[in-house]
């Protein structure tokens, strides 16, 4: 029996047997907001009921019969297998409030249900309504707070979240530091399509009369995150924030937007390699026997190496993932399309190692959108920074090494250096410094 049936067993005998089973788990009443990774702009609101059973299964199941079985992975908490083997990834950007789920195919956000807000509180957004008639954001009126509704563009809309992490004790979230969502298409050339979560923050400006042109910071990466350093961000922005707003923002695939969800896609990889009946199990096998062929017989675990990494991007590409749209295009289009969405016209861009790459890349295609651009650790464009890394490990050495020949204090210290270490690299590829791991 495969995973995903042994998971959909699992879960169609908990089923049957109604909420027996919940009731010596912890369960909650709480109003399910749904919304669609597929279709733009269409979401759900659905009384649920939530249950956390015990070897870290979670269930939620709501008032239209519809259900979701998770079971834990173990390794890595929030990360889940749902009835049809695929990764679910839990965030906790909702705190006390509730939980969010993140499927290939939707987003399932959780609010409980407590003294103060009730059911009929949910609001269920039709095709009618617009941005500019909708009186609170779907998402707060769930969870009984309401906020005003965000400028919109022409592709997206916005929608304010709590900060999924803690900001800096000076700041008061929600008022000078302002986290929200923009949703945008994984892949521009299909609108319709599947969506991307860009999650960004606002620092407020501190002046009662702020530039209409904030600083938008471009973190370093790629793969970095500035959202998960909200804590001590402002410190760094405390001379701009004198006189506008500073914007950050995860770019996409990065930890708070639009996530990837390599990190529980390859611990789900770890459980169904290893079930001989999965499908994944013959796909690792096959892809390991063809690197195998093309490298030398001492390079195994190379081997073993790309081909998890391969059968790990067919898994997310299972799941729906477009892997060719998390790129250095988009992202500068998700940078410009997010100043539109929260109304500016022109940005300053502050950009960081992979940020200036980034940088370079919105000066060609939006220059119209730009009023100023610092670059920090510059990449140039045709830099490719990942193949020139041992190259420039290399360069560096031999520098060092010249250096303090012409020093006399070095040489005196380091005599004949370079031979020195030439010896010694050639005495480490003889034999191998043993590393053992516990």
């Amino acid at each position: 029996m495969k995973l995903q049936n042994l998971l959909l067993a699992v879960a169609t005998a908990i089923a049957s047997v109604g909420f027996s089973i919940a009731a010596k788990a912890d369960t909650v009443e709480a109003n399910c907001v749904i919304y669609s990774k597929v279709e733009i702009g269409k979401m759900n609101t659905v009384p649920c009921t939530f249950s956390q059973l015990r070897r870290g299964i979670v269930t939620i199941q709501l008032s239209n019969g519809k259900y979701y079985f998770l079971q834990s992975l173990g390794k890595r908490p929030g990360s889940y297998l749902d009835q049809k083997s695929r990764v679910v990834y839990r965030q906790d950007a909702l705190g006390s409030k509730g939980q969010i789920y993140q499927f290939p195919d939707e987003s399932i956000y959780v609010y409980w249900i407590t003294r103060g807000s009730t059911q009929s509180q949910s609001i269920r957004l039709t095709p009618s309504e617009t941005p500019s008639t909708q009186t609170a954001n779907p998402v707060q009126a769930a969870s009984g707070f309401a906020e005003q509704p965000s400028p919109q563009s022409s592709l997206d809309r916005t929608t304010r979240i709590p900060c999924p992490v803690a900001v800096a004790p000076e700041e008061i979230d929600g008022k000078t530091t302002i986290c929200g969502v923009l949703t945008v298409p994984e892949n521009y050339s299909q609108p319709n399509g599947r969506k991307v979560e860009i999650t960004y923050t606002i620092f407020k400006s501190k002046s009662l009369s702020p530039q209409p042109d904030p600083l938008l910071v471009l973190h370093g990466g790629p793969g970095g995150s500035d959202i998960t350093t909200l804590s001590v961000f402002p410190r760094f922005y405390e001379p701009q924030r004198q006189t506008r707003d500073v914007i950050l923002f995860d770019q996409r695939g990065s930890r708070f937007s639009g996530d990837l969800a390599c990190s529980p896609t390859f611990i789900a990889l770890d459980t169904l390699a290893k079930n001989p009946n999965s499908e994944w199990r013959n796909r690792y096998a096959e892809f390991t026997k063809k690197f195998a062929a093309s490298l030398k017989k001492d390079e195994s675990d190379l081997a073993e190496m790309l081909s998890y990494y391969k059968v790990g991007s067919e898994l997310l590409k299972a799941h729906g993932f477009d892997l060719n749209q998390y790129n250095t295009a988009n992202n500068a289009t998700d940078a410009i399309e997010l100043a539109k969405a929260l109304g500016y016209e022109k940005v300053n861009l502050y950009g960081i190692s992979y940020g200036t790459y980034l940088a370079l890349r919105i000066m060609r295609d939006y220059p119209q959108h730009l009023r100023s651009v610092v670059l920090d650790s510059t990449i140039p464009p045709q830099v490719k920074k990942y193949e020139d890394v041992p190259r420039d490990l290399e360069v560096v050495m031999l520098n060092l090494i010249e250096d303090c020949q012409k020093d006399t204090a070095c040489n005196a210290a380091y005599p004949n250096l370079k031979a020195r270490t030439i010896a010694l690299l050639k005495t480490l590829a003889k034999k191998p410094i043993a590393i053992y791991r516990n």
